[in-house]
């Protein structure tokens, strides 16, 4: 049986060739103790058509001895020596195989290489990083969140929530076989760093390709003698639409996320599965006009979610149906069916907005709603800060931004609200910086450091 780090190497040529024939793809990877090589001899990849890149003497001399492919010690200088092989200068599929984290040096060498793999046909790329290794993501998360917040707003907190959601599902072994103690909330602050990173460089590469397919894998390494455990993520580029950082965001959060224990990789459900995402966004539409059924209404958008024979069934009974209140019937009975079951819409339309209008709340439910100062003081402080940093990466959108973000924290927004949070953003500017940092310090004592840190590098 073939150790893990040699099924991804199988399973990333499956994937590649899926786009170009691995008889025809090019290929560049860093070459390690030659695990690549070997399931690229074994599929079929031509020595002309493969490039192994490795500093160490040793090891290069060994992939020399015992692999036809080219060699090279310099990813920083790969894109000028492809060039010198002529036949089109370009990848179809590059594996940035790190075995650590992003650093700015690597993130530098990589940047380069990208653009060969977006002139190919393939376009497919893939990244490896370690957990072991020491991430920086841990050590400065305020930061990260901070750089998360310039990229995706305040879809930042959902994005982080269903990454942690989908990590506590990845099962933990106590023998330790598959792994030691799993802490799946530093596994999800490692996987959201790496997303982030990704995100900036893409962007700030001004690409006119989106990923339109990415596939995570999460193992154990053991062919170094060590067990290690390590993330590898698969990307395939579409030249359908320019870069946007939501939509790389919710590509990632959608795709499919494997692990394996020792034996095989078995592949676990997203935190929220696709067709209820799209579910969700449904909003309460008038499902009548002039007591005719609107193919717009909300129930019809539902049924075509789900597709199939139950479609079909819903359309002829609702061509019979003459007015809103024949179709009630309908929403009830087609909520109990098990179809609608298993995508969960029955909770999903529950809480996007069923079809009968929402009942008003009552006076004493509205009374209750949560203010400013039911905060207490240390969610005050992040608070502002976080608002804080979302106005300084608006770019002109601060007020749709804004409100999103009061609406995510509290769940409503009015006058009162809106006046409460004024005021507690003022706080953050100006000569109330400095009574803002001296709160930080007596309520956060010792712990103070991050936070009036990101309020340093706030506007003044």
């Amino acid at each position: 049986m073939h150790n893990l780090k040699g099924q991804i190497a199988r399973f990333l040529l499956d994937f590649t060739s899926r786009f170009v024939p691995i008889s025809e793809a090019r290929i560049a990877t860093f070459g390690g103790r030659g695990e690549e090589p070997k399931a690229w001899q074994e599929r079929g990849v031509p020595a002309k058509n493969g490039w192994l890149l490795e500093r160490s003497n040793r090891l290069s001399g060994g992939l020399i001895r015992g692999f036809p492919y080219h060699t090279h010690n310099q990813l920083q200088t790969f894109p000028q020596i492809l060039k010198g092989y002529g036949e089109g200068h370009y990848l179809d599929l590059f594996h940035f195989d790190l075995c650590g984290t992003l650093t700015d040096s690597a993130i530098a060498d990589f940047v380069p290489v990208l653009p060969l793999v977006l002139k190919s046909r393939g376009k497919c790329f893939a990244i490896t990083v370690a957990d072991a290794r020491r991430n920086l993501v841990l050590e400065e998360w305020p930061e990260y969140k901070r750089r998360a917040l310039g990229l995706f707003g305040t879809r930042t907190y959902e994005y982080h929530r269903e990454i942690e959601a989908t990590q506590h599902k990845i099962p933990v072994r106590e023998d330790a076989r598959f792994v030691k103690p799993f802490d799946p909330e530093k596994a999800a602050k490692r996987e959201f760093g790496l997303m982030v990173e990704l995100a900036e460089i893409l962007r700030d590469c001004g690409l006119q390709f989106m990923p339109s397919e990415i596939v995570r894998y999460v193992y154990v390494s053991r062919y170094a003698g060590r067990p290690f455990r390590m993330r590898t993520y698969f990307f395939h580029f579409d030249e359908a639409r320019k870069f946007s950082c939501r939509a790389f965001a919710r590509t990632w959060i959608e795709s499919r996320l494997s692990f394996a224990n020792g034996d095989g990789f078995h592949e676990i459900q997203a935190a929220i599965p696709r067709k209820a995402r799209a579910v969700r966004k449904i909003r309460y539409a008038n499902p009548t006009k002039g007591n005719k059924i609107m193919p717009g209404s909300q129930l019809a958008r539902v049924m075509r979610e789900i597709g199939g024979p139950l479609e079909q069934e819903y359309l002829a009974l609702a061509a019979k149906a003459s007015n809103y209140d024949k179709v009630e019937p309908l929403v009830k009975a087609f909520r109990s069916l098990p179809e609608v079951g298993e995508l969960g819409l029955a909770s999903v339309t529950a809480e996007a907005g069923s079809l009968e209008k929402p009942p008003r709340a009552h006076a004493s439910e509205r009374k209750h709603r949560m203010k400013w100062d039911d905060l207490s003081p240390e969610e005050q402080i992040k608070w502002q800060i976080e608002a804080a940093e979302l106005h300084a990466s608006s770019n002109g959108d601060w007020r749709a931004r804004y409100k999103e973000f009061i609406v995510e924290k509290f769940g409503y927004m009015n006058n009162d609200l809106r006046y409460s949070l004024r005021a507690a953003f003022s706080q953050t500017r100006g000569k109330l910086r400095k009574k803002l940092r001296g709160r930080i310090e007596k309520v956060f004592g010792d712990k103070a450091g991050p936070y009036l840190d990101r309020l340093d590098k706030l506007p003044a």
